[in-house]
């Protein structure tokens, strides 16, 4: 067993020993922490993977032959946290310096005192990717939009869907499926340059289908504070908890640090994420799938794949937020995609934190550009498209005006600029503009409740309020049905049912085709009182690997 000395704040009492049992290419999950060393010179390394999640620490490791010691570093009000174990000298040839990176390493099932317990690793992904409802699901994102379906590829997809999607089954099940060519295309946007790879139709509808499934099972891993790529999340809803902050909070908000972190995409460690998929998830076909995604460029993640937004938000959840959020109690973290904001009532302990996120960063080699500053909120944070000065005081981001007034000016078509007064709109009804949207489009924004009027449909057909999620999402989960109408006409045909639920006391709706939902649903609307029920949904596997939804 190798010893590891131990050096500590003298009388700190936030400082505790922490155990290492390690051997040679061994390791014992007893203690809190574990080591594995390999002593062959040429190919020497030392891993620790820490769960001390209650003081946020970070683990460098540069490996050689000698013997370590350890240095902790645990308390954010005096200095950035941080574990570091060093060893002097190296043995005969050259040692590569390896970083195990912070909370990559494998965690203990038993949570210690004080500590919080580790989740637990996702299985039964790939069954819920193969689902038939899943795969269909993907066609129509995928081919949302009439250009799409037009082209040659989007017509015999539709035409052919049932063989589209019994061969990405087989494809997606066995592990085969292959990315194959794309197209690169270069974008400005923002003054940048950035390069895309564009995928086949039917490749972006598997990759779709994967990662329809592994966003829903991380969305419940991220904090609730970051909003870039996310389901039901978004530059608003993330603007409208920094405000909501801002004005319960005004003197603990009344400082910023923001800061962004430099060529994300590009500077992402390809090793470092499948060390986060594999914590996460166990499916074996599914880590082979995610790795080939993963592994598409030489360097960083794709821009043109569905899966790196998502995966680059695993990264960032759990070398980032969740250090900053439950290990150093952050309170006013917000983080979009790689920008960051952190807001207190101290200017010195933002430099703190700052000095941390950069510690942190470094563990995956990624920095921070060096435009970052701390400055008063009041000043006015630039974020998410928005200039925000306060929780009751938000204005549009000064180019975001300027390119709206030169596209006003340049328009000559009516219809062109009704398209960018709306396109206008959308941004400016969240922010303190009204006098500005009156000077480019020359209309006044007026409130929906002072005009006092209801939509009447012309068909006569009943619209429930909510947002409409897949009856996939439903499976197995209690519900309320308040109402159902029928006839409607959706790009998945043109009788459907639009069935109005209640779920945790939210109002949703569901659209189905099921013949047999429906008459259940006619039976009930003869039933005095029938409605609202409460009922599951199950699902029912018939046929070659079809499946249909009943209620029970």
């Amino acid at each position: 067993m190798r010893h590891f000395r131990y050096k500590g704040h003298r009388q700190n009492p936030s400082v505790g020993r922490v155990v290492y049992r390690s051997n040679n290419n061994a390791n014992a999950n007893g203690g809190v922490s574990y080591a594995n060393a390999n002593n062959d010179a040429s190919n020497s390394s030392a891993n620790i993977g820490s769960r001390l999640n209650n003081l946020g620490v970070m683990v460098d490791s540069v490996a050689s032959n000698n013997r370590p010691t350890l240095v902790l570093d645990v308390s954010l009000s005096s200095e950035p946290r941080g574990m570091r174990l060093t060893k002097s000298g190296y043995g005969a040839g050259k040692v590569k310096n390896q970083v195990n990176r912070v909370g990559l390493g494998r965690e203990t099932e038993e949570a210690g005192p004080g500590e919080r317990k580790a989740m637990r690793r996702e299985a039964n992904v790939m069954e819920e990717v193969l689902n038939y409802s899943n795969i269909y699901a993907a066609i129509d994102e995928v081919l949302s939009g009439t250009e799409r379906k037009k082209t040659a590829e989007g017509r015999y997809i539709l035409e052919h869907r049932d063989d589209v999607i019994a061969q990405l089954q087989r494809e997606l099940g066995d592990g085969s499926f292959e990315l194959g060519p794309w197209k690169d295309r270069e974008i400005v946007e923002a003054g940048k340059v950035r390069h895309l790879q564009i995928f086949p139709q039917i490749k972006r509808i598997g990759i779709n289908a994967v990662m329809r499934v592994v966003d829903a099972r991380l969305q419940k891993r991220f904090i609730r504070t970051t909003g870039a790529s996310i389901k039901g999340r978004g530059m608003h809803d993330l603007m409208k908890y920094i405000c909501d902050d801002m004005r319960h909070d005004p003197e603990g908000t009344a400082y910023c640090y923001k800061a962004d972190i430099r060529k994300f995409y590009e500077n992402i460690d390809q090793d470092t994420v499948m060390q986060c998929v594999r914590r996460v998830f166990k499916d074996p076909v599914l880590i082979v799938l995610l790795e080939r995604f993963v592994r598409l460029m030489e360097q960083g993640l794709s821009l043109g794949l569905r899966s790196s937004q998502g995966l680059a938000n695993l990264l960032l959840s759990i070398v980032l937020d969740h250090p900053l959020k439950d290990g150093d109690a952050v309170p006013y973290y917000y983080r979009y995609c790689d920008d960051l904001v952190v807001l207190s009532g101290d200017k010195r302990y933002l430099w703190k934190v700052r000095d941390r996120i950069h510690q942190l960063l470094a563990t995956v080699g990624l920095e921070i550009k060096p435009n970052e500053r701390v400055f008063p909120s009041s000043d006015g944070i630039d974020f998410l498209g928005y200039v925000i000065y306060s929780g009751d005081h938000v204005e549009l981001r000064k180019r975001i005006k300027q390119k709206m007034a030169r596209k006003m000016s340049e328009v000559k078509s009516r219809k062109r600029r009704d398209v960018l007064t709306a396109s206008f709109y959308g941004m400016a009804k969240h922010a303190n503009c009204n006098n500005l949207f009156n000077t480019l489009t020359g209309k006044e924004m007026k409130s929906f409740k002072d005009l006092g009027v209801s939509y009447a449909p012309a068909d006569g057909k009943k619209r429930f309020p909510g947002p409409s999620v897949s009856i996939r999402e439903l499976v197995n989960l209690p519900i309320i049905v308040k109402d159902f109408e029928t006839g409607i006409k959706t790009d998945q045909g043109d009788d459907r049912t639009l069935v109005a639920i209640e779920q945790n006391g939210e109002p949703k709706k569901f659209f189905t085709s099921s013949i047999e939902m429906r008459n259940i649903l006619e039976q009930i609307r003869e039933v005095p009182d029938g409605f609202p029920l409460e009922t599951t949904i199950r699902a029912e596997t018939f046929g070659k690997g079809k499946t249909k939804y009943v209620f029970s």
